[in-house]
């Protein structure tokens, strides 16, 4: 309601719940650019990143550094494309190079789906690398798990590499390998547009 109160030259959004983009869509005459959204084209302009290359590129890393048993574990995000698209890209080059990921070691988490309980699962089908695509906190939090509770050494015994880097990735315990996000980039572009 607050934007309709308002005259705007533009409206950037990284907020995709249906009432919002409701509301975004029901204001006339100001362009909206959704980031790193790209569902909704045919009614919003949007710029964002390749997830596909993204999760391509962190099998590279990984398998370059001898991970054969690579799991993903994604929390319940609010992008569920972007989620599938670097799912995509990780399985797309692991099967390339003769190591496809098993079904067992992909944890597509609900809102509310134990934590602890996707690890194991991925932990019991010897996963030795764990992908945490989205805000690096959740990463981290897998880190506390398989350190604390499951009693895991990482890196030693099994990787972990999660996404958006934000500065305090450098003062995890140990400091956490994260893909780090144009933000940069995706906001100049989104200016441009």
């Amino acid at each position: 309601p607050q934007l309709r109160r308002w005259i705007f030259d533009g409206i950037f959004s990284t907020d995709w719940q249906p009432h919002v983009l409701e509301a975004l869509d029901s204001i006339e005459d100001t362009p909206v650019v959704l980031l790193n959204r790209f569902q909704d084209l045919g009614r919003f302009n949007a710029v964002g990143w390749d997830h596909v290359e993204e999760g391509r590129k962190v099998a590279e890393f990984l398998f370059e550094r001898g991970h054969r048993r690579i799991a993903y574990v994604a929390s319940h995000p609010s992008n569920k494309q972007a989620q599938s698209l670097r799912l995509e890209g990780l399985r797309g080059y692991m099967e390339s190079v003769g190591f496809p990921i098993e079904a067992g070691r992909v944890e597509l988490m609900e809102e509310g789906s134990p934590l602890y309980a996707a690890l194991q699962r991925v932990i019991d089908h010897e996963a030795d690398a764990i992908y945490v695509p989205g805000h690096s906190r959740f990463a981290i939090e897998v880190m506390h798990i398989l350190q604390n509770v499951m009693k895991l050494r990482v890196p030693t015994d099994i990787s972990v590499i999660g996404e958006e880097n934000p500065w305090w990735s450098s003062v995890a315990n140990p400091p956490l390998t994260a893909v780090n996000v144009p933000y940069e980039k995706v906001a100049l572009a989104a200016v441009d547009l």
